[in-house]
């Protein structure tokens, strides 16, 4: 084999190198790039989650103290929208 022909099979093998080289690095910064948007994925559904749950067991003690409220009134004989202008209190003038 001829000087020309080893510099030319050495630069050929360096090429292939670099190239497995970048291609292997690309791999990893993608799969790391994957495993970081599966982790806030998990993040937003488990805060989406909470808030579901927070709204749910919100509107059930709204209805179920909605229901006492109106419960209450019927009881003392008077129509609920009574009991609301007897629990107004008129806000206090704070002298600085």
């Amino acid at each position: 084999m001829s000087v020309e022909e080893e510099i030319e099979q050495t630069r050929t093998k360096e090429d292939r190198e670099r190239r497995e080289n970048a291609l292997a690095e690309r791999e990893k910064r993608v799969h790391e790039e994957k495993r970081r948007q599966q982790g806030a994925l998990r993040y937003s559904k488990g805060m989406l989650r909470e808030g579901e749950e927070e709204i749910e067991r919100a509107m059930r003690v709204g209805k179920e103290g909605l229901k006492s409220y109106l419960e209450v009134g019927r009881d003392q004989g008077t129509e609920p929208s009574a009991n609301l202008e007897g629990n107004r209190k008129e806000p206090s003038n704070i002298e600085s």
